[in-house]
């Protein structure tokens, strides 16, 4: 079966990397495209039921249970999908874990692993996939990060937050890296920064999803900043048009409520924190 694209999708056993494997496959279905896609993360019942909601005559699905913190499952991701389908098109780095805890309250351990899952886990999946792009002549990666990379607004996610923005960081030094050769201007690099999104996430992050007694950390929490939470719907829309863009964008933020709060926070970092000072 002749493929127009093959997507690989780590992190697809929930949330968005679920939500996103569904709508890709409708996408294809209504545009008559007919796709590879692969399913990547820990937890293999999940993945499968990944894999049935987004099953269609357009869509040919690979499942691959796998812990993308060690090197060598992601090498064994891409030479699966490969020997599968014989091409990949994108490649979506799409894990994440949250962690609730002040900057003083962090722990060696706690530092450890918000960067061995947040940043690891694109980081491997970035120095396995480009070089392969690069000899195939076109690809397209996708990292998705979070706003809180960009503007660290809730302080209580402060190494989240971090992780986050060593992951822009890092997206960022890759594309400009890119750029500088001539043989790469069909390998794209997009960072999507979401912001909250009607996901588990936060059921799932260390420590309380929300700490108990903000008073306790002595922080605040997000101030009068947008609380709006999209859909995965909504999000998964947002980056399958990235994943269908000839030329995707470099950067995208998926909620319209953070463009004021960007331009604020860069425009007066000093202001901006002022804004989350506790009423006395």
């Amino acid at each position: 079966m002749s493929l127009n694209k093959v997507i690989i999708i780590i992190g697809a056993s929930s949330g968005i990397g679920a939500g996103l494997a569904r709508y890709i496959s409708n996408d294809a279905k209504n545009q008559l495209k007919k796709i590879g896609l692969v399913l990547v993360a820990r937890r293999e019942n999940e993945l499968n039921q990944a894999a049935n909601n987004a099953k269609n005559d357009y869509c040919s699905t690979l499942v691959i249970p796998a812990d993308v913190t060690k090197r060598e499952n992601v090498e064994k991701i891409f030479q699966e999908t490969k020997l599968k389908f014989n091409k990949i098109s994108c490649w979506v780095n799409n894990v994440g874990l949250g962690i609730s805890r002040s900057v003083l309250d962090l722990t060696d351990d706690d530092i450890d692993i918000m960067i061995r899952v947040n940043v690891k886990t694109a980081l491997y999946g970035m120095q396995i996939i480009i070089p392969y792009f690069r000899q195939q002549g076109y690809g397209h990666l996708i990292n998705i990060s979070s706003i809180l990379g960009r503007v660290p607004y809730t302080t209580f996610r402060s190494m989240y937050s971090a992780s986050k923005a060593t992951l822009n960081s890092l997206t960022t030094n890759l594309r400009m890296e890119l750029q500088a050769e001539p043989c790469c201007e069909k390998i794209h690099v997009t960072t999507i920064l979401p912001g909250m999104v009607a996901t588990d996430f936060a059921m799932n992050v260390i420590g309380d999803s929300v700490p108990k007694s903000l008073t306790d950390y002595k922080i605040p929490f997000i101030g009068p900043f947008p609380r709006t939470s999209q859909t995965i719907d909504d999000v998964c829309k947002i980056i399958c048009d990235v994943i269908n863009n000839e030329h995707p964008p470099r950067e995208v933020y998926t909620n319209p409520e953070h463009k004021p709060l960007i331009k604020q926070y860069f425009e007066n970092v000093g202001n901006f924190e002022l804004l989350l000072k506790p009423p006395s």
